[in-house]
């Protein structure tokens, strides 16, 4: 309206007006290019390589209740630890949400991209695994008993754990580490084998030797693939 008006009596008003319009764009793209949005991956990124320690943390904490005498309050803070990852696991997705956001106007999005679908990738891997470390923590504090360190499949349980715990951490490591602290780790093979088979499981314990033994098919199957 206000070209419309002023341009009847001022007739280059019009073409000034388009040229500043196009100079605010163009000066608009420049910075939006040189000042590029922050980007959120990193905190996405630490948020996601968290997770997978706890929950390799907490793996290792359930094998080490099956091979070593535990109290009423150990088994708690076991417990406890379980049920904390999946508050962690959520504020870990609202990261990743974050970071997705973060990428939308940034026109350097692309290098960005490869990055966030990997911690994504590994955020579904580690969903299922923090159900399967919650109900294996309240499957032993629920059933536990002093006979159960001398059950022989309780420890090669125990010894599955270990390894599921060893080959998460091979899989959240970044493809291409630089640490040193971390070579050793990278240099290791999967340590997860063929399926832990009991055929007969020990009459005091075969209800909670039953239920690890099953999810610790699930841990296998979501860490190293259904179908090898």
């Amino acid at each position: 309206m206000l070209v419309l008006a002023i341009g009847v009596q001022t007739p280059g008003y019009a073409v000034n007006r388009i040229i500043e319009t196009v100079i605010g764009a163009i000066v608009g793209l420049i910075v939006n290019a040189v000042i590029v949005p922050p980007v959120l991956l990193t905190p996405a990124h630490d948020a996601v390589q968290g997770l997978a320690s706890r929950v390799s943390l907490s793996l290792r904490g359930i094998a080490q209740s099956l091979r070593e005498p535990q109290t009423t309050a150990e088994l708690a803070a076991m417990l406890e630890n379980a049920r904390a990852l999946r508050p962690l696991k959520d504020s870990t997705a609202d990261a990743l949400d974050r970071a997705e956001e973060s990428l939308m106007l940034n026109p350097r999005q692309g290098k960005h991209r490869s990055v966030l679908e990997r911690d994504r990738g590994l955020l579904s891997t580690l969903g299922p695994l923090v159900t399967r470390v919650i109900g294996m923590a309240r499957a032993i504090n629920d059933r536990y008993d002093a006979e159960l360190v001398h059950d022989p499949v309780a420890s090669s349980i125990a010894i599955e754990l270990d390894r599921a715990a060893h080959d998460l951490e091979l899989l959240a490591r970044p493809a291409r580490s630089t640490d040193p602290v971390a070579a050793p780790i990278t240099a290791e093979l999967p340590a997860l084998t063929a399926p832990l088979v009991v055929a007969r499981p020990d009459a005091q314990h075969w209800i909670l030797v039953g239920s690890l033994l099953e999810d610790l098919r699930r841990v296998r199957e979501e860490i190293i693939g259904a179908d090898e």
